[in-house]
């Protein structure tokens, strides 16, 4: 795996929530950014942002599963992980087949979340690497 230090965007309404998850991904070695809603994410969000996406799927506001959306619209590859504090099985099949990865129940398990990061992490600079190749066989 990379030497690069990972990045995690965490996108929760609830501060709290924000707040644990950075402490728990800095303890880790990971950097994080917060963003208390999905609107706040989609203002900064550009389709080469590195990292991974934790997204809430109930938000005031836009949804998670409609920042899902947008962001699938955008053509993101950024690897999305989506939580949720409600067994919601069918927001969970909805958000794996618009294109997350994976999906967490909170309260979940510390160490499979950060071990599930880190592997999407190595997955993302795998994606960045093939990108870059693609680019530049095309520019040629």
């Amino acid at each position: 795996m990379s030497k690069e230090i990972p990045l995690v965007h965490i996108v929760d309404d609830e501060h709290a929530v924000r707040d644990s998850m950075a402490w728990l991904l800095q303890s880790r070695g990971i950097d994080s950014r917060g963003y208390p809603s999905g609107e706040a994410f989609l203002e900064v969000y550009r389709a080469d942002l590195d990292g991974v996406v934790i997204l809430d799927i109930r938000m005031d506001g836009l949804s998670g599963l409609e920042v899902l959306d947008r962001l699938m619209e955008a053509g993101a590859t950024q690897p999305i992980i989506m939580l949720s504090g409600h067994a919601d099985v069918p927001a969970a099949v909805a958000a794996l087949k618009k294109g997350a990865v994976d999906f967490f129940e909170k309260p979940f398990s510390d160490n499979q979340m950060v071990d599930r990061i880190l592997e999407l992490h190595a997955m993302s600079l795998t994606r960045r690497s093939e990108r870059t190749a693609r680019l530049a066989v095309e520019t040629r």
